[in-house]
């Protein structure tokens, strides 16, 4: 992805949660000087499905 507001054109990294309905439910931007956390995206895609599938609210940690 390109970052829409940088002078330049360096490249952004993204995360994309789709939803069963085809819904974006979250969306990361991480950009390239930023580190990324797999256990953060792996926290959120479990969240996401937990509450998608109970109606649920997801707790902080």
């Amino acid at each position: 992805m390109i970052d829409e507001y940088s002078d330049t054109t360096p490249t952004v990294r993204a995360f994309v949660f789709i939803d069963p309905a085809q819904k974006l439910q979250a969306l990361i931007h991480s950009p390239l000087h930023i580190g990324r956390s797999v256990e953060e995206f792996l926290r959120v895609q479990r969240a996401l499905i937990d509450t998608y599938q109970t109606s649920s609210t997801a707790p902080a940690n």
